[in-house]
């Protein structure tokens, strides 16, 4: 004998194990699945081996495990993969409802039965709420309620709201974002007299929300008597309960507040040059012993040529505002 020939017959396909993991499942986001997740899988054969794992979507291969195979041995493939991880970025998936299959082949082209499961993928942040608009609570108040409409159509439910306070010019800080009703409405109180703009976003079920998807409306408070030439002493918008006093220190704006022995003071300042706010700020203190001292860092333009006026609030109720009157030789 010169030769042989040897046919192994293997018409049994392999089996898959119960598929388990965030991507086989409910959705961890609310019910929906976002970003990358994987499914852990594992398949035996009793003849040839088992040759891979296909992980498909819709159809479409999105990942393989492909065993270790050396078709010149009896059993080319190992009998059994041991636990894999398959991945989908489900970015690559657009929103909406997708169905997953796991098919494992073995060493002689016999396919497992197919498992099979369907996700709702949701990556994207709601669109913009509809019909923004501020109204102030009291004629030339710094506090507004902002309204809107949630938008419809919606894969993921709205879930929530979050609103920033920023300088309606653009330059200076903004507030850090608070959260609000879905659906609203939002009370907003700005820092103080000026242009401001109000940006509001939505998030929803799947925890998606970006403000570059924002809608925006300005306010404007306007200025009080204290915003002309000033003397540099507080007047009071009604009994003087707190005093404030500010001097400017080449770039550093200096308030001390006076007043009650406790209590928490909103202490901000705004910058203006010809007509436009340059420059904004304010933050809020506690007094402690009826004092408290506040500093703010100023541009070298506000600190030089700018208008400033300083005003303080005391647990949102007792207002005073002073415009700084300084010398040339402070700034720098």
């Amino acid at each position: 004998m010169y030769g042989a020939t040897v046919t192994l017959s293997d018409p049994i396909p392999p089996t898959l194990s119960a598929p388990s993991g965030a991507l086989w499942g409910p959705g961890e986001a609310g019910g929906f699945h976002k970003g990358t997740e994987s499914v852990t899988v594992s398949a035996d054969d009793v003849g040839g081996g088992v040759a891979s794992i296909v992980l498909s979507a819709d159809g479409r291969s999105v990942e393989t495990y492909a065993a270790p195979c050396n078709f010149t041995f009896a059993q080319p493939c190992p009998s059994s993969t041991g636990t894999q991880t398959l991945a989908l970025p489900t970015t690559q998936l657009s929103d909406g409802t997708h169905t997953l299959t796991l098919v494992a082949t073995d060493a002689a082209g016999n396919q497992s039965t197919v498992a099979s499961q369907e996700i709702t993928v949701e990556n994207s942040a709601p669109p913009p709420p509809v019909g923004l608009s501020a109204t102030a609570t009291q004629t030339g108040g710094s506090t507004f309620t902002a309204t809107w409409s949630d938008p419809t159509g919606q894969l993921a439910p709205i879930t929530g709201a979050l609103y920033q306070v920023c300088p309606a010019s653009g330059s200076g800080a903004c507030s850090a974002p608070a959260s609000a009703p879905a659906a609203g409405p939002a009370t907003v109180t700005v820092p103080g007299p000026g242009s401001w703009s109000i940006a509001v976003w939505l998030s929803n079920a799947a925890g998606n929300a970006s403000p570059a998807n924002a809608a925006h409306t300005n306010v404007v408070v306007p200025p009080s008597s204290a915003d002309g030439p000033g003397t540099g002493h507080s007047a009071t918008a009604t009994t003087p309960t707190i005093h404030v006093t500010e001097t400017l220190r080449g770039r550093e704006l200096v308030v001390h507040v006076s007043g009650p022995a406790s209590g928490t003071v909103r202490v901000g300042f705004i910058g203006r040059l010809r007509g436009r706010t340059v420059a904004s700020g304010a933050k809020s203190v506690a007094l402690k012993h009826g004092r408290l001292t506040v500093v703010f860092r100023l541009g070298p333009r506000t600190a030089a040529h700018a208008l400033i006026r300083v005003s303080a609030k005391l647990d949102h109720e007792l207002a005073v505002t002073s415009t700084l009157r300084r010398h040339r030789r402070n700034a720098r």
